[in-house]
């Protein structure tokens, strides 16, 4: 039998301190946001983390600039 690797990769995931950071904002502003559903979140013990897919899906939404 031949044992075969699991080609995943492991999706970043942020803390509300590096979100704050990256967008600029207070901590307590993001966990606002997550609060308020507008960032995907999942807690971790005591504290919230969000996988960087769900932070591409915020800023697409709420942040992405509109073009014409």
């Amino acid at each position: 039998m031949i044992n075969t690797a699991l080609n995943t990769e492991i999706e970043k995931v942020y803390t509300v301190s590096e979100i704050a950071e990256l967008l600029k904002l207070h901590p307590v502003t993001v966990r606002r946001f997550i609060r308020a559903k507008k960032i995907n979140a999942v807690k971790m013990g005591k504290d919230w983390r969000v996988y960087e897919s769900d932070l591409v899906k915020y800023y697409d939404t709420y942040l992405k600039p509109v073009t014409n």
